[in-house]
């Protein structure tokens, strides 16, 4: 179940909360998508900062209907975001499964490819290749640094002054501020069943948040920022990251889990409502 929670968490295991989620959290879910043939489930629950009182995201179950039981396939969590990506899904990837798939895609309007992970994807039927779709995008970090300008971000990835592109007559200066790539593309160790994401972004707002899950609460910064994708949430604890430097304007680079959340609040029905 790729939660994603060392984003905002040092716990490797996360027992206690993964227990609680698959129990007590499940309990809490208010509202049901159900495939055609009845066969995958999708379900939700709000998630609140306790100190604001706002929802801020939701978690989504995948259930399987068996022949004996209803099956857990998959836990999520994704931050809310009201303006949808426009992309396009160009190859399914390794590792994926009913569970969770994972795509090579294309901004649609910037051309940057990435990696992602898609969320509530039995909400839609057809086959997602080769298609453009408005997802509504959340980023997980894994290793993030923070830079005071695109200045300091090129300086530190080698551009100190303008580089020749072979007898072009083109000369590079820096990266663009919304530069984004699929992840481990310098890394050699990478499994080909790995999809994550470089993303470089400057920071639009952010504030501190608190999220219970159960006895569980964790603190953590719920910033957003202005990539390829949009403006984006990203969750980051400052006890995971050196958010020292973290303000508004500023440039973060990261190595992030993109997940895609492919569904609409109108694809789900709320029973108790």
């Amino acid at each position: 179940m790729p939660l994603h929670l060392n984003s905002i968490t040092n716990d490797s295991q996360n027992s206690e909360i993964l227990a609680w989620m698959l129990q007590e959290g499940m309990n809490a879910c208010d509202s049901i998508f159900i495939t055609e043939d009845q066969k995958y489930f999708h379900i939700r629950c709000d998630i609140a900062d306790r100190l604001s009182g706002d929802v801020i995201g939701k978690m989504v179950y995948t259930l399987l209907h068996g022949d004996k039981a209803i099956e857990v396939l998959d836990l999520d969590i994704v931050f809310n975001n009201s303006v949808p990506s426009a992309i396009s899904f160009l190859e399914l990837r390794d590792g994926s499964s009913d569970s969770n798939e994972y795509y090579e895609a294309e901004v649609v309007d910037g051309g940057q490819h990435f990696e992602l992970e898609t969320v509530n994807r039995h909400v839609i039927a057809e086959n997602l290749i080769d298609t453009e779709r408005e997802v509504y995008v959340s980023a997980f970090p894994f290793a993030l640094s923070v830079y005071e300008d695109m200045d300091a971000f090129d300086a530190w990835a080698g551009f100190k002054k303008d580089i020749s592109v072979g007898d072009t007559g083109l000369k590079v200066g820096g990266f663009s501020e919304k530069f984004m790539m699929p992840g481990g593309m310098t890394n050699a160790n990478k499994r080909s069943d790995e999809s994550y994401s470089f993303v470089v972004g400057r920071v639009v707002s952010f504030k501190d948040v608190e999220v219970a899950f159960g006895k569980n609460a964790l603190p953590f910064v719920l910033a957003w920022v202005d990539t390829a994708l949009g403006v984006i949430p990203v969750p980051m604890s400052r006890d995971v990251f050196d958010l020292e430097d973290l303000k508004v304007g500023c440039i973060i680079a990261m190595n992030a889990d993109v997940k895609a959340d492919v569904a609409k609040d109108d694809d789900f029905k709320y029973p108790n409502r």
